[in-house]
């Protein structure tokens, strides 16, 4: 009995192992791995009470008191059990030492993400100062002021200081204090006045508590404008205080170089027209800031909002990515040399990193700044990306989390907290979600940003194109919308729009890297892999990022040339590390996947089967996470498919056309060329076609879907 009681329990602990790698595979609820376990559970005694009542005999199985004990065959089978305890045994032991995905790095543990109190002690919103000078277009300096005073808020490790975006959201007076307080999720609220005359500021604070709405302390200073950096530190220390927050030296220290009043001026200016968020924002930005360096050469802030500006300006303004980066850089390097305590500084050079695809080298600069400032919201935005390469899933879920209660009338970080639910399978009510986020801020381009991409990841191209023809009338000076729906029309094959859109976006800005990506789509669907080969090498030649080097790589994979593909891809992996049991990934799986084939056709088995195994320990860490985006997709088939793992990379193809799954020219590729033949991929190819075909019709069935010369159009 006992021996039926240890094979049981190891076979057991077996089944549960398998389930956890396979549920998620599935796409069967969590819960079922714990019924899998209540049932093992229940099954226990049932196998121990029919091991002692019942035995084994060569008529059969038979009660124990019928058994005739000279005929007994208790040690043969005895010994049989032993045998099958070895057998386990031996499976659990394979088992235990097969990759799991990768233990990521203990760099998680150098953030503590900012975590609201439960009384709100700790947690404060400074609302916009209410400008009371007779020049109402000076409002840029009472905001101006404000931010600044969050800025300082924010760099006290221990208070949790709600974002300028939701904070100013209130920007008008007239609310309810507890009802601005609840909404923000803070227990204290600064607000107050400026009045500015001539070459003097009075200023007039209040600290609120959202509790009572009593007020804990209030103060008025007159100072010359020359000594605004003092008052803000004063001011900011003061509150702290109020607060009975224990401070540290260091944690507010505004910028002690003495600022021309003219240059500070600007530098405000600039960055209210940055806080607009409307069309020419960006390029206003820029002359204010430039301005204010003109005056003051040794300005760290203002060289870091512009660096971030200038970066700002590939993703929705007018310079190219090569531009964007080679102004930057030098401006991120002279803001550092300045102040080495520069949160701004460090969050653009994170950012930039990210760009550059140099993802460990991020890491460490957006820890840095969120060590100088915990409740930097640049920085912690741009920190998720780096969570996501490195495979930390789950963590850059509650990254977003964090942005979402620190921003929670930003509609980007709720709705980006919503995409990366779906991303999880977790999508039950995200339409019903975005669809309210949709009413509240119709007029929001930054909803629309996040709302698309969950369109995008769950194959609802006709969702995110109409998402995203709401973003071309707010921003019409924007290549992000008009290059990502053409690519998406290339992809469904509608050609003829998708060369209008392609056009658009060639109009909005010839040097996007938007149109970059519409143009390999339509290389690509067209079948046009020489043309495809020259317009990327023309890319890569212009900036080597590791994008540029895997849409080379594969376009010359692609043109029938492995042996250029392979020497291209090998630099590429020199340049960009990829250890995925370590997370340190700049290296893409895709860069991967294609490397593999390319090596195999050079002859580098050696490098073909380490870059394979390390691709298994990626895909196996995100269906672990249950991170579906990577799980459900081509890659992780194409994987399989390399591997030789015909059952699974069928399997997971089938999973993907179940799922929507609408572009075909993913599953046409090399990595499938032995499964070309098999019906079972051929009926998963016409499925996708279907899907395809039905994606197609709901998109060109959109009105006012051709692009248009006036912005104004109507949205669906």
């Amino acid at each position: 009995m006992f021996r039926v009681a240890f094979v049981y329990l190891i076979a057991a602990w077996l089944i549960l192992q398998v389930a956890d790698l396979i549920v998620p595979i599935l796409g069967v609820p969590e819960w079922s791995s714990k019924l899998i376990f209540l049932l093992l559970a229940l099954g226990l005694p049932i196998a121990l009470i029919l091991a002692w009542a019942f035995e084994v005999t060569p008529e059969g199985l038979k009660k124990e008191k019928d058994v005739d004990r000279s005929k007994s065959i208790t040690g043969k089978t005895g010994r049989k059990i032993d045998f099958v305890i070895i057998s386990v045994l031996v499976l659990a032991l394979a088992y235990s030492n097969f990759p799991r995905g990768p233990r990521p790095s203990s760099d998680a543990a150098d953030i503590a993400l900012p975590v609201p109190a439960e009384d709100g002690t700790h947690s404060i919103a400074v609302l916009p100062l209410v400008n009371m000078s007779s020049d109402t277009e000076t409002d840029y300096f009472s905001d101006g002021l404000a931010e600044e005073l969050l800025n300082l808020l924010a760099k006290v490790d221990s208070l949790r200081v709600a974002a300028r975006t939701s904070s100013f959201a209130y920007k008008g007076g007239g609310q309810n204090i507890q009802k601005i307080g609840e909404e923000l999720g803070v227990g204290h609220l600064l607000e107050g006045s400026v009045r500015r005359a001539g070459g003097r500021v009075r200023v007039t604070i209040q600290l609120i508590n959202v509790a009572d709405g009593f007020h804990l302390w209030s103060e008025i200073y007159d100072r010359e404008l020359t000594d605004i950096f003092a008052l803000q530190d004063e001011i900011a220390t003061a509150v702290v205080k109020a607060l009975r927050i224990e401070l540290l030296d260091e944690e507010i220290a505004a910028e002690r170089v003495a600022i021309n009043p003219a240059a500070y001026d600007l530098f405000l200016r600039g960055r209210g027209e940055l806080n607009e968020n409307v069309a020419g924002s960006l390029e206003r930005t820029v002359d204010y800031l430039k301005r204010a360096i003109e005056l003051e050469p040794d300005y760290a802030a203002a060289m870091a909002l512009l660096a971030s500006t200038y970066l700002d300006m590939d993703e929705f303004g007018s310079l190219s990515i090569t531009e964007s980066l080679r102004l930057s850089g030098p401006l991120i390097v002279k803001a550092l040399e300045l102040d080495p305590n520069q949160p701004d500084a460090w969050a653009a050079q994170g950012y930039r990193q990210l760009r550059l695809d140099q993802n460990g080298l991020a890491g460490e600069s957006l820890r840095r700044a969120l060590e100088l400032a915990p409740s930097h919201i640049r920085a912690l935005n741009s920190y998720t990306n780096v969570l996501l390469t490195q495979g930390r899933f789950r963590e850059n879920l509650e990254a977003t989390r964090t942005l979402a209660e620190l921003d929670p009338q930003n509609p980007s970080h709720i709705s980006t907290v919503e995409t990366s639910l779906a991303n999880f399978g977790e999508n039950e009510q995200i339409e019903e979600t975005l669809s309210q986020l949709r009413e509240r801020h119709y007029n929001d381009p930054r909803f629309y940003d996040t709302s698309a991409t969950y369109y995008r990841n769950s194959h609802q191209y006709a969702g995110m194109i109409r998402d995203m023809l709401r973003t071309c009338v707010l921003r019409p000076a924007d290549a992000w919308a008009p290059g990502n729906i053409s690519s998406a029309l290339f992809l469904l094959g509608a050609a003829d729009v998708g060369e209008q859109w392609l056009e658009r976006t060639r109009q909005v800005n010839p040097d996007s890297r938007y149109l970059l990506f519409a143009a390999y789509q339509r290389f690509l669907m067209r079948r046009q892999f020489g043309a495809l080969t020259e317009l990327m090498r023309d890319a890569w030649m212009r900036e080597a990022t590791e994008g540029n080097y895997l849409g080379l790589g594969s376009a010359l994979m692609l043109d029938g040339k492995p042996a250029e593909a392979y020497k291209l891809l090998k630099e590429s992996l020199e340049k960009f590390p990829y250890e995925p049991e370590t997370g340190n990934v700049s290296f893409s799986i895709d860069g991967a996947l294609w490397l593999i084939l390319a090596a195999r056709a050079a002859g580098d088995d050696a490098l073909a089967s380490e870059l394979l195994g390390k691709a298994g320990v990626q895909i196996s860490n995100a269906i672990e996470q249950r991170y579906y985006v990577l799980a459900n997709q081509a890659s992780p088939a194409a994987y399989y498919a390399l591997a030789g793992d015909r059952i699974r990379a069928l399997y997971t193809l089938q999973q993907a056309a179940d799922n929507g799954f609408a572009v075909p020219a993913d599953f046409e590729t090399p990595f499938f060329d032995e499964l070309k033949d098999n019906p079972d991929f051929r009926a998963i190819l016409d499925q996708v076609r279907d899907n395809q075909a039905a994606m197609r019709e709901k998109v060109l069935a959109l009105n006012n879907l051709l692009p248009k010369q006036d912005s104004a159009w109507p949205f669906n």
